[in-house]
């Protein structure tokens, strides 16, 4: 996966992986998430595109991170490839958020969706439920952001050297570098600090706009296994039953976003379904350019 460089039409310098003809599918990351991710993906005959947000891997910065920028960040790098049709969006995780306020804000530059175990703009609702888990939290992981955030990629690498998953300890060598590279990054997670302090803000800005009755494919994580990965890292049982119900509700309420919806679980998959399922998720897009 060679990267291109392109500067958006607000001005920002990002990285982008773009392959094939036909309807462009775009492919949202999870907070924190490298654009090599999709590397289970690739190989097939989709048109893709997929990009490090301001901050993530070599893109720059946004200065000013605002409850517009998700949104706005992508319609500018579409505007600066000269992406004027519409598109199809696959958002994953946060990135699937990112897909509901896009199409929200611009639904005549969108022709379908994919939301992979994605964020809700119900998410309040997690904070619901209790857990003995300090790291649930998000005043955990902004103060983690901070801190990370001021060190050198060298500090870092000590502090907190990148894993990775299982299937990507299969990949070339030139992409698991990439990997590491994305996550010994300070902008990283200066970046990831200011999505997390607007994210629960951003999903409440999108409860009184209308998703467009375009189609819609809801792709949810097994709960079943869900429960006994979080388990095995040591989440009390009880906790970890509550979270993945409450978590089920959400994804499954997405159905309700658009009148031609269809839902699906991802069997035998946590929420990493992108590595754990691309067969899935795969079929889900064939079905919806179908549609």
């Amino acid at each position: 996966m060679e990267t291109s460089l392109t500067t958006t039409s607000h001005g920002i310098k990002e990285y982008y992986y773009r392959r094939g003809t036909g309807k462009t599918i775009v492919l949202l990351t999870g907070m924190g998430g490298s654009l090599y991710e999709w590397n289970e993906l690739m190989d097939s005959d989709f048109s893709f595109l997929a990009y490090n947000r301001a901050g993530y891997g070599r893109s720059e910065p946004v200065l000013n991170h605002t409850l517009a920028t998700p949104h706005e960040e992508l319609y500018s790098l579409l505007e600066a490839l000269s992406i004027d049709e519409a598109v199809m969006l696959a958002g994953f995780s946060y990135g699937g958020l990112i897909a509901q306020g896009f199409a929200m804000h611009y639904p005549e530059k969108v022709a379908g969706v994919l939301l992979i175990d994605s964020t809700s703009i119900n998410m309040h609702r997690l904070d619901e439920v209790k857990s003995s888990d300090e790291t649930n939290t998000d005043e955990y992981w902004l103060k983690m952001c901070s801190r990370l955030s001021a060190l050198t990629p060298t500090e870092l690498e000590l502090e907190q050297p990148p894993e990775l998953h299982p299937k990507q300890k299969e990949w070339n060598n030139t992409i698991q570098q990439a990997l590491y590279d994305h996550d010994l990054n300070p902008s990283l997670y200066q970046t990831v600090g200011k999505e997390l302090s607007l994210w629960k803000e951003y999903a409440a800005s999108l409860h009184n706009r209308s998703f467009p009755q375009v189609p819609l494919v809801i792709i949810a994580r097994d709960k079943k296994h869900s429960i006994r990965e979080q388990i095995d890292a040591g989440t009390v049982k009880d906790e970890a039953e509550e979270m993945e119900t409450v978590w089920s509700e959400l994804i499954q309420e997405q159905r309700l976003l658009a009148s031609n919806s269809t839902y699906r679980v991802a069997k035998g998959s946590g929420h990493h379904v992108p590595l754990n399922r691309p067969d899935l998720i795969l079929h889900s897009l064939k079905e919806l350019l179908n549609r």
